[in-house]
């Protein structure tokens, strides 16, 4: 065999051989990429957060975190979201088998919440509640005294998810007071003394002579 038949049959074993190495890497970084996705989508729904809770009915209740699925909004029950007050023995928006850790059960085997909730978004990372829906401050369905919330009230959510069922967690928060936005009455107010002193300006830089 001559040299030059020799080295291009070297030649043509190593750029088979760099081919073959070529393959061994791209076939661990799939590999490796494969992995690291079912490990991420394996990982447990968790709550991480929740916005502040006032003591009205209608209010924007932010809960994120991971692994919550997806919902159309609604307004109403569903057996994947669970809102109680501890303190005033009340539960909205859950409808499903009963949480005997929650209310006792009190001899039911099924729960359909008296009140529910107002869902106005609901994605893998996050649910958003725009308030309560049903007999908000009545007496009776259980709650004692009213079916409200209450300054200092201790509240638990838990949630599951929209398309598995497995339980997100639950997060427990303090109600704090009554939401300080200005009413329609104290805009009104706020603007009628804005526009005295807007006339009282303009009477100062052109006083209004009358001639008689």
């Amino acid at each position: 065999m001559t040299n030059f038949s020799r080295k291009g049959h070297i030649h043509g074993r190593l750029r088979a051989l760099l081919v073959f190495c070529a393959l061994l890497v791209s076939a661990a970084l799939a590999r490796n990429t494969v992995a690291d996705t079912v490990d991420a989508s394996a990982s447990s729904p968790t709550i991480t957060s929740i916005s502040s809770i006032s003591t009205d009915q209608f209010q924007t209740i932010v809960i994120t975190g991971s692994g919550f699925g997806t919902q159309n909004p609604y307004n109403g029950d569903s057996s994947y979201i669970s809102f109680s007050d501890v303190n005033r023995n009340w539960e909205a928006g859950f409808l499903g088998p009963c949480l005997p850790a929650l209310d006792g059960c009190g001899g039911y085997g099924f729960v359909d919440d008296a009140l529910g909730l107002v869902v106005d978004s609901w994605n893998d990372s996050s649910v958003v509640l725009g308030g309560f829906s049903g007999p908000w401050g009545s007496t009776g369905f259980g709650c004692s005294p009213t079916c409200d919330l209450g300054a200092g009230d201790q509240v638990q959510i838990i949630i599951w998810n929209a398309q598995t069922g497995v339980e997100a967690g639950s997060i427990t928060t303090t109600v704090g007071p009554t939401s300080t936005v200005p009413g329609p009455s104290s805009l009104a107010l706020v603007g009628a003394g804005l526009l005295l002193l807007g006339m009282l300006h303009l009477r100062q830089k052109s006083p209004l002579r009358l001639n008689w």
